[in-house]
């Protein structure tokens, strides 16, 4: 696989200056020279001011461990300090300007309900996360038989990535992007754009709560638990804020998290419904600027825009086509488009 590090625009056609709605969706460390990153989010703000910041990333504070994946880049100390560098203009010095508080579309890991593995075979395994915790805590471990029991082949999942192009062959060359991660994956960017979709919907206030943070790096630092931080590596945390120097950040509530992975269920399956129709009434009102890894380090983001196209490209329960508006169709196709572009890259 091709790991990039780009930007993808999709949603409301981008000519509408009218109520036009972007969102800045972060969704990979943000490694591009940071006059790059500035000149990209100046012509984002040209479209309009509405803007909505998303960030998929839990938000640490110093002395609660390694910072998440999408605010550092450990293994090269000058793009690390571009990513810290691109977090800061966009929090410090861009955001006050737009007054509106940054969505966190993510949740810790300890709170992720399910990982799916990737077989030599090109088969999708979901596994129970919860069930495996409770395991662990009752008996320090469970067996081969218990396993078995609660993880199974995820045919909705596969059954969508065939309909795309993407079969058992494939999903072999696919998997490489999450070798060092022993071929699993969380498909979090998954969640975190249904997540996303609950932006300026009755339910937002129901599934965020608000936290008072500021942005702030530390070079080095205290180990914490078995990781100790490098020595003069930069590192991003969102500490606990009391003054004018903080921002409102709204983060998923644990209480969500069920509803999520439900929501996650009724939109990769076969047939049209509620949850697919809100995809498409988020892309109708917004449109998602956002910057991705593709195959950096998992599958995740071309599976999220799989995803997304799958509710454009589903039936209803009648074997009917549905039916789509001229913009829904430009958005369709424009999602095909990113689609096909990565499959070319990457000679799939």
């Amino acid at each position: 696989m091709n790991p990039s590090y780009e930007w993808i625009t999709f949603g409301r056609k981008l000519s509408e200056k009218i109520n036009v709605k972007p969102i800045i969706d972060i969704m990979g460390a943000p490694i591009s020279s940071p006059e790059e990153f500035r000149e990209y989010i100046h012509s984002v703000s040209s479209a309009g001011s509405n803007i909505t910041i998303c960030l998929s990333g839990e938000l640490k504070k110093y002395g609660d461990g390694r910072p998440a994946s999408n605010y550092r880049l450990e293994h090269d100390e000058s793009l690390n300090e571009n990513v810290i560098k691109n977090y800061f203009y966009l929090i410090e010095l861009y955001f006050p300007a737009i007054h509106q508080p940054i969505i966190v579309t993510t949740i810790p890991r300890e709170m992720r309900l399910y990982s799916w593995f990737i077989t030599e075979s090109g088969e999708i395994i979901r596994e129970d996360q919860q069930y495996r915790r409770e395991l662990n805590s009752r008996y320090n471990g469970y067996n081969e038989g218990e396993e078995k029991d609660f993880d199974k082949n995820d045919e909705y999942f596969m059954n969508m990535l065939y309909k795309f192009g993407i079969d058992s062959e494939k999903l072999k060359i696919i998997r490489e992007s999450c070798k060092n991660s022993k071929y699993h994956s969380y498909m979090i960017d998954m969640i975190s754009f249904i997540y996303q979709t609950m932006i300026g919907t009755s339910k937002f206030h129901s599934i965020f709560q608000p936290e008072y943070r500021m942005i702030s790096s530390v070079f080095g630092g205290d180990p914490v638990g078995r990781w100790t931080p490098k020595e003069n590596m930069n590192y991003l945390y969102f500490d606990d804020c009391h003054d004018e120097y903080g921002r409102v950040y709204f983060i998923p509530k644990n209480e969500s998290i069920k509803e999520i992975y439900h929501l996650f269920d009724l939109i990769i399956n076969p047939y049209e419904n509620k949850a697919k129709e809100s995809v498409r009434d988020h892309l109708d009102e917004f449109t998602i600027h956002r910057w991705s890894d593709f195959d950096a380090n998992d599958t995740d983001d071309i599976f999220t825009i799989i995803m997304i196209l799958h509710c454009y490209s589903c039936d209803t329960v009648d074997h009917e086509p549905i039916s789509l508006t001229i913009d829904q169709y430009n958005i369709k196709m424009n999602l095909q488009n990113i689609i096909e572009s990565w499959k070319s890259r990457n000679s799939l």
